[in-house]
């Protein structure tokens, strides 16, 4: 663990942290280090979107080449952050390292604006776990057994009341959970992640013994639909088949990179890790190595058993209302491999796998912004009721409230307005991004906090490794933002000179009422006899 850098000056200050404590308790392993990164990744709708969209939208685009090149950037992302998690094993995230390596006023600002982020990515999680999970788990199962009200639920869950309403549900499900105890949080999730785990070997069986033929008349005998009619059916309505494209590819990286950033944010909850060092390693890297060829097997499985062109064909009549030529619901991946099963038992067992995985995504969202909150409320540059953290649960239940009730908001607007704001993972990129720039300089800018900690020996060809991966990392998101600036499927531009997105007004927003508040909090506190500035001469409190 690094050792605290204290000066006089620190030490004669009044109230220089708004505790002695924080409250928090180390309680997470490795295993649950690693879930709760893995969880975030969401394995089943990382597969179903590479399989829908890849296909279909990028053609000559390989989603498992396209997981694998994404994985590598993500391995030096995530070592630049296991990085910054053992020089300051805190909770926090890239609040914690930004406001004690460049400046804490921006330090706020960002890590705001990642918390407003965030929260939409949990309500977009809650809507679906509803839209593509039990929509799907309902029209695939009622498909199989021929049950005809668990289609009509297949079909009404997904409309906009269906939608909110569920969602909120489990937004609500996921605040009281991590309400109710950090330590009780990780017990239920290595429950579900034996669930997820199982359903995922189940699949897996299933489409290494699956054949096309098989899977072809089931297609035929469920949905009336022919497998050769929906490819022709699907090209002469403009879809076109390609062979393989390494550009193509290289483009689509976009769609497995944003569920794989999730495989790294277990910084933000540093302070309830035992044994940093190890957990952190194993539960990061080795969610970004795990997952990835995960997703890459069955990409490729999918190909041998559904067939590439097929996949393509039957996404592109969906997304284009190609009469006759899809299945009534989104033809995602696990939709297609219920129907290959054409066995009920094996069809709930692998929807309830996808739903499991989807749910990871929303408490781990809201888990990861509360501590942000509370490290604000730490330095004083929020209230210190914000960081009000439970004696009997040790859980900040005031932040978890603030964060469900936002992101409630965010599942309003994508229900009832149809609102996605695509373009706001570029943000997120460019505020990681920081953090990655920074971890460059920081040997040498702030010599005092790296020197102290275990870090300063992992060194290549003299040069602190900690700066060669945040370089990689800088180059690699830069190389991500690009893409996503250019391809309006995916994101497409922040702004240009003849359009300003609405995600750039809601970032410019946040920035203004960020730094308005922060010097507003410098001022307060001043006036109280406290200088902000010497909470961020020291490593936060434990």
């Amino acid at each position: 663990m690094a050792k605290e850098v204290v000066t006089p000056e620190v030490l004669a200050a009044p109230g220089v942290f708004s505790r002695q404590a924080s409250g928090l308790i180390r309680v997470g392993s490795s295993i649950d280090v690693f879930i709760y990164n893995v969880g975030l990744v969401s394995i089943g709708i990382a597969i179903a979107f590479n399989q829908y969209y890849g296909p279909s939208l990028y053609p000559g685009a390989q989603p498992w080449l396209a997981t694998i090149l994404a994985a590598v950037g993500m391995l030096a992302v995530g070592a630049t952050f296991y990085f910054w998690s053992v020089v300051f094993p805190r909770s926090g995230g890239v609040y914690v390292f930004l406001s004690r390596s460049i400046s804490p006023g921006a330090a706020f600002v960002m890590s705001l604006i990642e918390t407003v982020i965030l929260l939409y990515y949990a309500a977009l999680a809650a809507s679906l776990i509803v839209q593509t999970g039990l929509s799907s788990f309902f029209s695939t199962v009622g498909l199989v057994s021929g049950n005809k009200t668990l289609t009509s639920w297949g079909t009404d869950v997904a409309k906009p009341q269906g939608v909110f309403w569920i969602g909120t549900l489990f937004l609500v499900l996921a605040g009281v959970l991590l309400a109710s105890g950090t330590r009780r949080y990780f017990s239920l999730q290595r429950i579900l992640f034996a669930v997820a785990l199982l359903g995922t070997l189940v699949l897996l069986i299933a489409m290494m013994f699956g054949s096309r033929q098989t899977f072809s008349h089931h297609l035929t005998s469920l949905t009336g639909l022919h497998y050769d009619k929906v490819v022709s059916d699907a090209k002469a309505h403009g879809y076109v088949s390609h062979g393989f494209s390494f550009s193509e590819s290289l483009k689509f990286l976009v769609w497995p990179l944003l569920p794989l950033l999730g495989a790294v944010q277990s910084v933000g909850i540093g302070g309830e890790v035992k044994k940093v060092r190890r957990s952190q390693l194993v539960g990061m890297l080795g969610a970004v190595v795990a997952t990835a060829l995960l997703i890459a097997a069955f990409a490729l499985l999918s190909n041998k058993t559904f067939g590439y062109d097929f996949q393509g064909a039957i996404a592109y009549n969906s997304l284009n209302g190609v009469a006759g030529g899809s299945t009534a619901t989104a033809p995602y991946f696990t939709v297609l491999a219920g129907i290959l099963t054409s066995n009920v038992v094996l069809a709930v067992i692998i929807m309830a796998m996808f739903v499991a995985w989807i749910w990871f995504w929303i408490p781990a969202e809201i888990a990861y912004t509360t501590r942000s909150m509370i490290a604000w409320s730490f330095d004083r540059v929020a209230p210190d009721r914000l960081g009000w953290v439970s004696e009997r649960f040790h859980t900040p239940v005031i932040a978890i409230g603030i964060s469900t009730a936002g992101s409630i908001v965010f599942m309003w607007l994508i229900a009832f307005k149809a609102i996605a704001f695509l373009t706001l993972v570029e943000v997120l990129l460019i505020v990681w991004g920081t953090v990655m720039l920074s971890a460059v300089v920081f040997p040498r800018s702030r010599r005092q906090f790296f020197d102290s900690s275990p870090v300063k020996n992992t060194r290549f060809l003299g040069i602190p490794v900690m700066s060669v991966t945040g370089a990689l990392s800088v180059a690699f998101f830069a190389g991500v933002i690009y893409l996503l600036w250019n391809d309006p499927i995916a994101a497409g531009p922040l702004f240009t000179l003849h359009h300003v997105s609405r995600e750039f007004w809601i970032v410019l927003g946040i920035t203004v009422a960020g730094t308005a508040w922060y010097l507003g909090s410098k001022a307060y506190r001043k006036r109280q006899g406290i200088d902000l500035s010497l909470a961020f001469q020291q490593i936060p409190i434990e």
